[in-house]
């Protein structure tokens, strides 16, 4: 069977793309898709890589004071953005983190007019789900990466899409396991249907994360990448979640040969 993956190293988000005024580009770090009841993709988002936001094209501090990090989710509809200030006073908790100035919901805002991702397929060969082919294909340096998916009690499934960055084997214990992340990352919890995906309080359930696993059929979920800071009940303390899922690893079709 022929299969395809997203190349993540030349995968792009762009904001404000072609402007005379300024635009850019962000790596994608992982993509998150939404399908409904009758499989149909309903939605897809790309997680942008994370910086350290900065003051644009001056002579003085290129730093913003107070510093923040950000990354940005974006479909090809609307986008959120992830703020975390590193400040002292500020990395525990602050009202109104998940609002409108903390958590950005918009549409469209003065800094990203537009925002747009173009996605790079490449050819690939899924695993069977044995150590000793992970091994071989280690040896070999292959690249690695994941889809993995859970279905919701409505019968939505949410399917994850992201490299590999960092991958454990052990030959005695003939284990492996992954540890990776930043992926885009949405509690099963959460009741979506068409209604509830259209409006920006799903927006408001995604968040980064990293994610765990040695087996196919499970993961740890540590939500709330960077810091552990968005929840306000659990502030700097990772919330993490031990989850059921399908998960299928891939390598780049060339190290086959």
């Amino acid at each position: 069977m022929n299969y395809q993956r997203v190349d993540f190293q030349r995968s792009r988000l762009y904001w404000n793309h072609g402007s005379s005024k300024s635009h850019g580009a962000f790596k994608v770090e992982a993509v998150l898709r939404v399908y409904n009841k009758e499989g149909q993709r309903v939605e897809e988002f790309t997680l942008g890589t994370g910086v350290l936001a900065g003051n644009m094209y001056v002579s003085g501090r290129l730093v913003k004071d107070p510093s923040y990090f950000f990354q940005v989710a974006a479909s090809d509809k609307r986008h959120v953005i992830f703020r975390t200030y590193t400040h002292s006073n500020r990395l525990g908790f602050k009202k109104g983190f998940r609002s409108v100035d903390e958590f950005d919901t918009r549409n469209r805002n003065d800094i990203f007019e537009s925002l747009q991702y173009s996605l790079v397929l490449e050819n690939a060969v899924k695993l069977d789900c044995s150590y000793e082919n992970i091994k071989v294909h280690y040896i070999k340096l292959a690249d690695f990466s994941c889809k993995m998916s859970f279905v919701l009690s409505n019968g939505y499934k949410i399917e994850f899409e992201y490299p590999i960055k960092h991958i454990n084997i052990s030959p005695e214990q003939k284990i492996f396991q992954v540890e990776t992340g930043p992926i885009l990352f949405i509690n099963p919890s959460a009741a979506l249907d068409n209604k509830d995906i259209k409006n920006t309080g799903f927006l408001e359930q995604l968040v980064p994360a990293f994610v765990h696993f040695n087996r196919f059929d499970h993961a740890d979920f540590s939500i709330d990448f960077p810091y552990g800071v968005r929840s306000t009940s659990k502030r700097g303390k990772f919330n993490v979640e031990a989850l059921p899922c399908n998960v299928q690893l891939f390598v780049n079709k060339e190290v086959i040969n």
